[in-house]
């Protein structure tokens, strides 16, 4: 038998992922935070490089009819499509969307009243900007960032940040590609996520893909709903059609009385795009994202009514839902790291007669990527001063919950994946029994915050989803490590210049951008005001950590021993989250149609019905990014066709 020879470097791809990275970077932070058109980061299948291999899908097909040679492979346009994702988390939130605005808040919004101008001796003077003048033209705008005292003023923060973000990344791949045997080869996780990108890529763009009635159709479905309610946005007197969480499907806005008010935040919506993901889950799972929220929903009903809390999603109180979010998490990662313990043993382990493998030498590196970044990242908060406990234990949370993340982006696809309630920075300062921190500690610990107050553009789930588009590529790999590598470094890069040219020129707060970033980046030092006066917030129950981390062991023990238990585990940490609360009826629409077609037409049928749905995907994905370009040439402000 002749040994598999290996398919050639993805060049093409590699090569104009490279070049689109920081244009359509610069794009995507126009778009979202001037024109304030569209999300082209947030989702867990993220809009912007969908849209992206979708032109470019079509593009190879035209110019591969004048020319074959033309055409791009397969593995060129996932590679493509791959870094476009990844460098779009990594310019994303908790990562240069929230540390930019930042970078000059305890400054530019300190007074004598919220005392922040006494934590700047606290600061690195590398950390942020504290030139008034360059604050100034930042938070204000009107300036540019290619002045030069403007280049001086950010070119340290922006090295030092621009190297800390990279190295968190390059830790990210190295546990992915730890996970990846077990999650893709072994397990064989369902990463409904990959279906349209390996759809629309396949053998360079099937032909019998992009003629099939059914996708159009589902397409044209979704265009028409999101084409309506753009017109309605700009045009008041056209009729809406009301898919979001507004109107008549805001529905708790009449839980005005207890113990119903305990179902808040409880609405209806009907998101194509989430519908269309949820039929590519098992039963199973769909069912139970749905079934686990309203379990939790009842349950904070019953507690109200009974008197026992009177907030269920308070901290330290029953049924210490932030709590079980959090052990939830840690249970994942756990549980995850402990069934690869053997490919991470086998890294070291010596080989008796043969050759090394290509795997083995890959996982022996990324051993070494992920212990050697921890330590440099650690190296740069402990040098400045955070105790080694608190740098530590943030790190360890930190990539818990990406883990976490990136478990139920494999196997829900959750179309918007919240973290616990509980941040990695409240779980170390609300533990009970901890040590204080004092002034210097407490103002290093704080300019962390930004990267971990939301995980909804972690950079995990995507570094998992390309190890199973591109699972064996003949080549050991190394075209979609350095693909990868590439692209979280350019992305951060290319993130961090992209938020600075458009602040400098439009204002961080100004009423030309987006109000929320820059609330959010200010953030951090208000909690750290309130700190430094002794309010640190309510201590959690570690009980409720407990509770949560064992129902999910439990969980997976009753799953591996009860091929038919119907309660999944991934649905309890899910539902843990705020991640639900706009999503749980369209997991609940897709669960009940694929429940009647494999019912009444069997995976035939399910088979023949699947590009409907991934129409409906694709749909909702390029038609609201279509209009968000025209409202992005017109300086008009789009409407929104996810989140609300």
């Amino acid at each position: 038998m002749e040994p598999q020879r290996a398919k050639p470097w993805p060049w093409r791809g590699l090569l104009l992922g490279l070049i689109l990275i920081p244009p359509t970077s610069l794009f995507g932070v126009y778009a979202y935070i001037v024109a304030q058109a569209t999300l082209w980061g947030q989702t867990s299948l993220l809009r912007g490089p969908i849209f992206l291999l979708f032109g470019l899908v079509l593009l190879s097909m035209a110019l591969r009819r004048l020319r074959p040679r033309l055409g791009l492979s397969e593995t060129d346009l996932l590679v493509f499509y791959i870094m476009g994702a990844v460098a779009t988390a990594v310019a994303g939130l908790g990562w240069s969307q929230f540390l930019v605005p930042a970078i000059g808040s305890p400054r530019y919004y300190a007074t004598s009243e919220n005392a922040l101008a006494s934590i700047w001796q606290h600061i690195p003077n590398s950390w942020w900007v504290h030139d008034p003048q360059v604050i100034t033209a930042l938070y204000r705008g009107h300036s540019s960032l290619y002045e030069m005292a403007n280049w001086l003023a950010i070119w340290r923060p922006l090295l030092q940040w621009g190297v800390f973000m990279s190295l968190m990344a390059l830790a990210a791949l190295c546990v992915t590609v730890l996970l990846r045997e077990q999650w893709v080869a072994r397990e064989r996780l369902t990463f409904p996520l990959a279906y349209l990108p390996l759809e629309m890529a396949r053998d360079g763009g099937n032909p019998a893909f992009w003629r099939n009635r059914l996708l159009w159709i589902g397409f044209g479905l979704v265009a028409f709903i999101d084409s309506v309610n753009a017109l309605h946005f700009l045009i008041p007197a056209v009729p809406e059609i009301t898919v979001k969480p507004v109107g008549p499907l805001k529905v708790d806005d009449n839980f005005t009385q207890a113990p119903w008010t305990a179902l808040r935040p409880f609405v209806f919506s009907l998101y194509p795009f989430m519908i269309g993901i949820g039929f590519l889950l098992t039963t199973d799972v769909s069912f139970s994202c749905w079934a686990w929220y309203l379990l939790i929903k009842a349950l904070s009903v019953v507690a109200v009514q009974f008197a026992w809390t009177d907030a269920p999603l308070r901290v330290g109180q029953f049924p210490w839902l932030p709590e079980q979010g959090v052990g939830a998490f840690l249970a994942l990662a756990l549980i995850a790291v402990w069934r690869s313990r053997g490919d991470i043993q086998a890294a070291f382990r010596p080989r008796r007669g043969g050759e090394e493998t290509g795997d083995r030498q890959v996982n022996r590196w990324a051993v070494i990527g992920l212990f050697g970044s921890l330590l440099l990242l650690f190296f740069f908060i402990w040098r400045r001063g955070l105790p080694p406990w608190a740098g530590w234990g943030w790190l360890a949370i930190y990539m818990a919950y990406s883990i976490g993340c990136a478990r139920i982006v494999s196997e829900t696809g959750s179309g918007w994946t919240w973290s616990p309630r509980l941040t990695p920075h409240d779980v170390l300062l609300r533990l009970p029994g901890a040590p204080a921190l004092n002034p210097r500690q407490a103002t290093v610990f704080a300019w962390l915050m930004p990267f971990d107050i939301d995980f909804r553009d972690s950079v995990l789930p995507q570094q998992m989803k390309a190890m199973r588009l591109i699972a064996n590529d003949g080549g050991r790999g190394r075209p979609l490590l350095w693909a990868l590598a590439v692209a979280s470094v350019v992305g951060v890069i290319a993130g961090l210049w992209a938020h600075f040219h458009i602040y400098f020129q439009y204002g961080i707060d100004s009423a030309l951008t987006r109000r929320w970033p820059a609330q959010v980046g200010r953030q951090p030092f208000d909690l750290l005001a309130n700190q430094l006066r002794g309010q640190v917030g309510t201590p959690y129950s570690p009980v409720g950590v407990l509770i949560g981390g064992g129902v999910l062991t439990a969980l997976v023990g009753l799953r591996s021993m009860f091929m038919s238990w119907p309660l999944h585990p991934i649905g309890y940490a899910l539902a843990l989250t705020n991640s639900l609360d706009y999503l749980w009826m369209p997991f609940l629409v897709a669960w009940g149609i694929k429940v009647m077609v494999l019912r009444y037409g069997g995976m035939r049928l399910y088979r023949q019905l699947m590009p409907f749905f991934l129409g409906l995907i694709l749909g909702d994905y390029v038609v609201p990014l279509l209009w968000a370009m025209y409202g992005a040439v017109t300086s008009q402000q789009m409407y929104l066709s996810f989140p609300h």
